[in-house]
């Protein structure tokens, strides 16, 4: 009795495995699409409204779900003048992963688009900084939507591995 309760215990485990890594990846879709809108937005209070980027921020964060704590120590930071420039700002708290931070679930390249969105807004004119930011928001668009195509697949896979590695553990147990 008690050898059937630990192996019902191993394959749901096993089974719980897969389902939290395809959640896992459909939280990743969701952080990238709402990064996509935020570039968009980025864009459009840079282009029509001409807002400073502090208040541009402020906005951000306001808007945000998953990157309004980034927002919010970006903001701290320019407010408190501990960096002149908005690109070092940026970049040091982009490659700085807190706890349940959006960017910890980020692939390296979308980590990359996000620090190179920085580093278009600190050094340019605002007409080259609105063309890099348009040129940023694109490829973020192509690689959401390849994200988007194989996680079906993906997903499909790591419920599968999970069920067999459960029922695999299953058949050594017993």
């Amino acid at each position: 009795m008690l050898k059937w309760i630990g192996c019902i215990l191993v394959m749901t485990g096993c089974v719980g495995g897969g389902m939290m890594m395809a959640v896992g990846l459909k939280r990743r879709i969701r952080i990238l699409e709402e990064l996509e809108v935020l570039l968009q937005r980025l864009y459009g209070e840079m282009e029509y409204a001409g807002n400073d980027m502090i208040d541009i921020l402020k906005i951000l964060q306001v808007e945000s779900i998953y990157f309004s704590e980034l927002w919010q120590r970006i903001i701290e930071r320019l407010e408190r003048g501990d960096s002149v420039r908005l690109w070092e700002v940026w970049r040091e708290e982009t490659k700085r992963k807190t706890g349940l931070s959006p960017i910890c679930f980020l692939g390296q390249e979308e980590q990359y688009i996000l620090q190179e969105v920085g580093r278009a807004l600190g050094q340019t004119d605002r007409k080259t900084q609105l063309h890099m930011l348009k040129l940023h928001e694109q490829r973020l668009h192509k690689v959401v939507n390849k994200i988007r195509s194989e996680s079906q697949t993906q997903a499909r896979v790591y419920r599968v591995v999970g069920v067999t590695a459960g029922c695999f553990l299953v058949i050594l147990l017993v």
